[in-house]
């Protein structure tokens, strides 16, 4: 899950990119959840079955079957906690990024880069 501000980044091969389609019952947080479900999650042994790596893989990922929500509003309900865990994680991040960019302190790298492209 990528939080405000992370979104460029650089990714390997091997990595999955999945994203929610507009116009759908679906958000990122009911991706997420539906994604970490044991029965979703057993599902990937069967299709990783060498690596886990993207290649290995090959187009078998689509194979994978996701519950379908029964309504906009049970899918915000199910995820409602993935929803509150990032987005918590998200403000505290505003509130980080807000608070070194206002002091008169000189920071390493790792700070300055998480309050970097935020302007």
């Amino acid at each position: 899950m990528l939080l405000p501000g992370e979104e460029q980044v650089v990714l390997t091969k091997e990595m999955f990119v999945f994203r929610v389609m507009k116009n759908t019952d679906w958000d990122p947080f009911y991706l997420l959840w539906a994604l970490s479900l044991k029965a979703v999650r057993d599902q990937w042994r069967r299709i990783a079955l060498m690596q886990t790596n993207r290649e290995d893989c090959g187009n078998r990922y689509r194979e994978i079957i996701l519950p379908k929500p029964k309504s906009r509003v049970w899918a915000r309900e199910v995820s409602s906690v993935f929803r509150k865990y990032f987005t918590s994680i998200a403000n505290a991040k505003e509130g980080f990024v807000s608070s070194v960019r206002s002091d008169q302190f000189d920071y390493v790298a790792n700070v300055v880069s998480a309050v970097a492209g935020e302007d």
